[in-house]
């Protein structure tokens, strides 16, 4: 902040700012990629507290053109949508009743990767998955199913959005849904993420998820259906309550057999399944 009563943007941060290792004249000591660390680290925390401060876009882009030429951070965008990495031109893909937008696995992985230090970067990449559709308003059908992903045994790692859907009612299509996502995933399963050329592995650890979406998911029943428990073969019996006209779904069966990776495959119990997901084709258990 500066007071009416300074001329110009220069306060008392010039001399950090001109002699610290923001300036480009770290390059001069061969740290060349330690200042690009650095000045990316820079750019995207000033765009995360652009956007979770809420920030008029007007102010920002005035901001930019403050400090550029008076604090030597000529490594900094001109303008508020480079910043914020706005695309200009959104590619929606159409799925009734809706459309899908999908961010990116390798997109994202490299430039996370790239933001932490070399103790921080684990042997494996692990990824924890997640869906469930969410209600913008009350008043409306509007909804959200995204996707979303975790990197485990990462500290500094935070949910990220691999991919969201929006429609007026769940989407129709699930194959459709998960076909960027699963495309992506085998590719990294294949060749991993190459990180200072190094090849790391890449993995799903668990897609999470709450009971509907999780039937969903996996194209079956749901947990309430008939032949629907995902834990085991039991058969539902509907039981009548002699004192009210309604009854209730009661599971007799105490030694079912369990489901395993393979007896789902196989269709062992076929009145299970409702169709074929694409997730089938990832190596999960």
């Amino acid at each position: 902040y500066a007071s009416d009563s300074q001329n110009s943007c220069y306060g008392s941060d010039e001399k950090f700012f001109k002699n610290s290792d923001w300036s480009s004249s770290g390059s001069e000591n061969g740290l060349e990629d330690e200042m690009k660390k650095k000045q990316d680290y820079f750019c995207r925390t000033l765009g995360q507290w652009v956007v979770e401060s809420n920030i008029s876009r007007v102010h920002v882009g005035k901001l930019l053109k403050c400090i550029r030429p008076y604090f030597d951070l000529s490594f900094l965008p001109r303008d508020y949508r480079t910043l914020l990495k706005i695309q200009r031109q959104v590619i929606l893909k159409g799925l009734p009743p809706g459309h899908y937008f999908h961010f990116g696995l390798i997109k994202y992985l490299p430039e996370f990767l790239n933001s932490l230090s070399p103790h921080q970067i684990p042997l494996c990449i692990e990824l924890c998955v997640n869906v469930d559709g969410v209600p913008l308003y009350k008043s409306s059908r509007s909804q959200f199913w995204p996707i979303l992903g975790l990197l485990r045994s990462i500290d500094a790692a935070k949910p990220f959005v691999i991919g969201i859907f929006d429609g007026t009612s769940k989407l129709l299509d699930l194959n459709l849904f998960l076909e960027d996502f699963v495309r992506e995933f085998k590719f990294l399963e294949i060749k991993g993420v190459i990180l200072n050329g190094k090849m790391i592995p890449f993995k799903i650890s668990a897609i999470l998820c709450d009971a509907p979406p999780r039937s969903f998911l996996t194209s079956v029943k749901g947990h309430t259906a008939y032949l629907g428990c995902p834990k085991c073969e039991t058969k539902e019996k509907y039981a009548k309550n002699p004192n009210s006209k309604k009854g209730r779904v009661t599971f007799p069966t105490y030694n079912a057999r369990l489901r395993n990776n393979h007896s789902f495959r196989i269709r062992r119990q076929a009145e299970h399944h409702k169709g074929w997901s694409m997730l089938e084709d990832l190596n999960l258990d």
